[in-house]
């Protein structure tokens, strides 16, 4: 069975638009709540967890427009059939306005996919797959990074600290948490984006609790610190450029000689895929923000895939 690559955004669309239609029919989808079907999809709990599911849904409500723009970018390629790759598009909009209701039935998306526009994101996938595929961590990096917040997240809650503290602290694990979930809508984005606010509140809108957190709580301080730059290397692998943990000398200074870091998290694996030895190194403080896909970016590693639709017309027998 042929599997579509999810190293692009209409990769990670098919892998959505599929996931909500495999294993119901057209009964079943009226009977079903968007908002859980999504949550299921995102190992979320409806309606629960209303807000993660909301903010999902906008990370997949930019996948069309992120489409067209690169296949339109890259439409002088030949490997690249514009007009077939968008023939599409209306649809998958069309589907995707019905999540800005979560109570609408997942019927009411599905009801605009069938097998010839899921094929339309799959010959966008294999096209942006081949000319522009997004350098992707490692799915290793990944559950290694996700463990580790957790880790810390909970070892804040359990320790006798100053409010400030723990709120400074729960904030930004709870953000890095939240990047790496989003990972699967978003892509290596959502990484950049967690790397550039967390050092953001650290070094400048929420230093004097970062200062505090350095002076009051050295062993703490020292696992964040291992943390944010283990997030850090993960981007750094991932964008294939000088490691930005140069770039983090003055956001979280450690001198206490009593820091530990007894659990610092695992080195994340280096990309398969060697970087040219003339690329030009882009700036450390330029790289949270760089664009994840582009003509230079190789891909790494095995992509994450997903099976190809099932025939819509099987799937939509009551």
């Amino acid at each position: 069975m042929a599997t579509i690559a999810t190293n692009n955004p209409a990769g990670r669309l098919h892998a959505l638009f599929t996931a909500l239609l495999r294993g119901t029919n057209a009964q079943a989808r009226n009977a079903t709540k968007l908002g859980a079907a999504l949550g299921k999809v995102w190992d979320l709990d409806w309606p629960e967890d209303h807000r993660g599911i909301a903010i999902r849904v906008v990370d997949a409500l930019v996948l069309p427009e992120q489409i067209e723009e690169q296949i339109s970018a890259w439409a002088d390629d030949p490997r690249v059939y514009e007009d077939l790759a968008l023939e599409h598009l209306g649809a998958w909009r069309q589907a995707l306005r019905a999540t800005t209701n979560l109570d609408n039935t997942l019927l009411s998306l599905t009801q605009h996919l069938n097998d010839t526009n899921l094929q339309g994101l799959q010959i966008a996938s294999r096209a942006l797959s081949t000319v522009a595929p997004e350098v992707q961590p490692a799915d290793d990096d990944l559950e290694r990074l996700a463990e580790s917040v957790a880790a810390l997240l909970q070892e804040v809650f359990d320790a006798d600290l100053d409010e400030e503290v723990r709120a400074f602290l729960v904030d930004q694990l709870r953000l890095m948490q939240d990047a790496i979930a989003r990972v699967r809508v978003r892509g290596v984005q959502a990484l950049y984006d967690a790397f550039d606010q967390v050092a953001g509140a650290t070094r400048f809108r929420r230093r004097q609790a970062a200062d505090r957190l350095r002076r009051e709580e050295p062993d703490l301080a020292q696992k964040f610190w291992a943390l944010l730059t283990n997030l850090a290397t993960v981007v750094t692998l991932v964008q294939g450029g000088v490691a930005l943990t140069a770039d983090l000398g003055d956001l979280l200074p450690l001198q206490s000689a009593t820091a530990t870091t007894e659990q610092e998290p695992a080195a994340p694996t280096a990309p398969e895929a060697p970087v040219a030895p003339d690329a030009a190194s882009p700036s450390p403080a330029d790289l949270p923000s760089t664009s994840p896909h582009g003509p230079a970016q190789p891909s790494t590693g095995p992509a994450e895939t997903v099976p190809e639709a099932a025939s819509a017309a099987d799937e939509g027998a009551p």
